[in-house]
């Protein structure tokens, strides 16, 4: 989390032992958190197959809720 604050890892933690410090997510500004995770998940999301299965999902609602209004 690039540019936020940072505090010494604890000396009892050892989950992270390779790291400096830490950042605490839930001090972060709700909006802050959110652009970091949406900008990260950005990345590793390939868009033309998030849009096919959008597509796809959106036919099937509609070719489900007219199975259900003829039954």
């Amino acid at each position: 989390m690039s540019g936020s604050p940072t505090a010494p890892q604890k000396a009892a933690d050892r989950r992270s032992a390779h790291m400096s410090a830490t950042v605490q997510a839930e001090a972060l500004p709700p909006d802050q958190l959110t652009a970091i995770l949406a900008g990260a998940l950005d990345r590793l999301v390939d868009h033309n197959i998030l849009r096919a299965v959008l597509q796809q999902s959106a036919r099937e609602r509609h070719d489900l809720l007219a199975w259900v209004d003829h039954a």
